[in-house]
């Protein structure tokens, strides 16, 4: 499941950055956390598409008949990584501007 989440993160770098960097790196953040982070230099992601990936929800508790409103013009790639990161337990993090996105994906040991 994880591999999913991470190809389509690199899918979309790819998409939007046109040629130019993409850098993956793996760090332990906190005693008991690690961070994958996925940074491109593209043009950057909607405010929209932000908040909705940084909008914590609890998979166990969720009404999934009722699930919450999606961005217009979401892909299907970014929905499965927020479904699937709900799923497990894992946070994203999501920063992006004009000159770039972040994408953080943080796991507790």
């Amino acid at each position: 499941m994880i591999e999913i989440i991470i190809h389509n993160l690199i899918d979309n770098a790819l998409k939007h950055t046109y040629g130019q960097v993409i850098h993956i790196a793996v760090t332990q953040a906190e005693k008991d956390t690690i961070e994958l982070t996925i940074t491109d230099s593209g043009f950057g992601m909607d405010d929209g598409i932000t908040d909705w990936l940084n909008r914590i929800y609890d998979a166990v508790s969720a009404d999934f008949s009722n699930p919450p409103q999606t961005p217009p013009n979401l892909g299907l790639g970014l929905i499965m990584v927020k479904e699937i990161t709900m799923l497990l337990g894992i946070r994203i993090k999501a920063v992006s501007t004009h000159e770039g996105t972040t994408i953080m994906l943080i796991f507790n040991r």
